[in-house]
């Protein structure tokens, strides 16, 4: 490995692992990405706990882990959970790992962001933010690491975890307008998904036949997702191709939940 084809890994392993790759994580009922998220026909057994792990590769080398977990709290609220660590090669060249939290709950029938934690040793502003949802006021405010920021709050803005919730809600439901505004930096940044047909890939943890889904509003690197229909939408596989000739791919390895009643 070259000098140049060495720095490029080794900033590839810390973004793989410092910026914990999105994982669509549940899919709940029709919703409007414009509008609050609506889960009012939400199926009970898809709120049941699980976890789902998942290999994360770099050129092909798998560089880490990631696990994602849903729980329920008290009343209508719920924790969703996901965990990134370095894993072999990546571990040799940064140890680092990464927790996202993110609580929520269901207000007459739709998903409400309550608040988000992310939390790296040694990351930047970004990496260790803390969101709060102030729905009573319509602000979201920062009062993590850094300096401190508010914007507003409008109908339908989440989360970074929840952003993949609502993917999921959206593909369940048929919605062809797939966009989504999530507080960033002191900024509200949107994200733009775009269906790409159907698709059959095989992993460790089976096959799966899913919906293929790309990410239209970057225009740097290539984001394709593969959701899978017969798991809730859950992300079985997520591919991004980089500009600087770094490739990080996430597989779902294993996964938990309790079986449905027939």
């Amino acid at each position: 490995m070259d000098l140049v084809t060495d720095t490029r890994f080794r900033r590839a392993t810390r973004i793989v692992l410092g910026h914990c790759l999105a994982v669509v994580v549940v899919a709940l009922s029709t919703a409007s990405s414009s509008d609050s998220i609506s889960v009012l026909a939400v199926d009970s057994a898809i709120l049941v706990p699980f976890v789902a792990e998942y290999d994360v590769r770099a050129n092909g080398l798998i560089v880490g882990t990631s696990t994602v977990s849903l729980s329920g709290e008290a009343g209508d609220t719920y924790l969703l959970t996901q965990k990134s660590t370095s894993r072999g090669l990546g571990a040799l060249l940064t140890q680092r790992t990464r927790t996202e939290t993110s609580h929520w709950r269901l207000v007459g029938g739709r998903i409400q962001a309550l608040e988000y934690r992310s939390q790296l040793a040694g990351g930047d502003d970004e990496e260790n933010s803390h969101l709060l949802f102030d729905w009573s006021h319509g602000r979201a405010r920062n009062i993590g690491g850094g300096e401190h920021w508010e914007v507003e709050l409008t109908p339908g803005m989440v989360d970074p975890l929840l952003m993949q919730m609502a993917l999921a809600i959206d593909l369940a439901a048929g919605q062809e307008r797939l966009a989504y505004r999530v507080p960033r930096q002191g900024r509200i940044k949107t994200y733009v998904f775009e269906r790409a047909g159907e698709d059959t890939i095989l992993l460790e943890a089976g096959s799966f036949r899913t919906q293929k889904i790309t990410r239209a509003d970057d225009e740097v690197d290539r984001t394709v997702i593969w959701s899978a229909p017969d798991l809730g939408y859950l992300a079985v596989r997520i591919a991004k191709e980089r500009a600087w000739n770094v490739d990080t791919d996430v597989r779902l390895r294993k996964l938990e939940r309790p079986a449905r009643a027939p």
